[in-house]
């Protein structure tokens, strides 16, 4: 969140997107090779200029994301979730799949797609870190105060795997979005703790399971609500 009064990394004037690179959000990183050299690293999302966001890093390019002035939020958060997943077996040879997913007051959008493993020639791919945030710099940071809030990070097989929360059944008529990490979760049920969630509106848990399918509706949590169902979905 860039709160209100304050500056997007790199700009000197409020609500307004500077004309340079300016803010790596999240950087994954092998070991700490984040220059151009034989580590893979990639930033998720990096702003380099004018609204215009990358999934990217300095030894290659996974894609463009939509354009800022079409989902990017002043003084509110923007819910952005990003996957990388280089095959295992074969990381030169088999394409590098990669998505992103935006929550925001303006908009819902995400796309998904594979870079070729070419791409990323030279590098050792594969990270086992991450920096948050990244990086910021160039241009006018003296009013940057930006705030991240409810990371979750998750790798492995089952790491699409999700529980998200949002204000709306329909996910993509959500303004807001919060990923709750799973007490337990098994094919048959998923539990969650009860004492994360917000009591001040009503909720919808959206379910996606470790193939990026998501459940269709949203299963409808109220806390104040009388008699609140229990935040147990089977």
């Amino acid at each position: 969140m860039v709160p209100d009064g304050t500056t997007f990394a790199g700009s000197s004037q409020l609500k307004t997107f500077p004309d340079r690179s300016s803010w790596k959000f999240t950087w994954l990183v092998s070991e700490f090779g984040i220059g151009n050299d034989d580590k893979f690293d990639m930033c998720l999302p990096t702003h380099i200029g004018n609204g215009n966001f990358l999934l990217a890093g300095n030894n290659g390019n996974l894609g463009r994301m939509s354009g800022g002035d079409n989902w990017w939020s002043w003084g509110a958060y923007n819910h952005i979730t990003s996957e990388v997943r280089i095959d295992p077996i074969s990381p030169s040879t088999s394409p590098v799949a990669f998505s992103y997913q935006i929550v925001s007051p303006v908009a819902v959008t995400s796309e998904k797609g594979t870079q070729d493993p070419s791409e990323f020639a030279g590098t050792d791919y594969q990270f086992d870190r991450i920096l948050i945030p990244g990086w910021w710099g160039n241009g006018d940071n003296s009013n940057f105060d930006a705030l991240y809030d409810n990371v979750y990070i998750a790798v492995g097989e089952n790491a699409r795997a999700r529980i998200v929360l949002t204000d709306n059944e329909i996910f993509q008529d959500s303004t807001s979005a919060i990923t709750l990490p799973a007490e337990s979760w098994t094919d048959s049920r998923i539990e969650i703790n009860a004492e994360l969630l917000p009591d001040n509106e009503v909720h919808f848990i959206h379910i996606v399971d470790s193939n990026g399918n998501m459940t269709s509706n949203g299963y409808k949590l109220c806390p104040r609500c009388a008699n609140p169902p229990t935040p147990t979905i089977q």
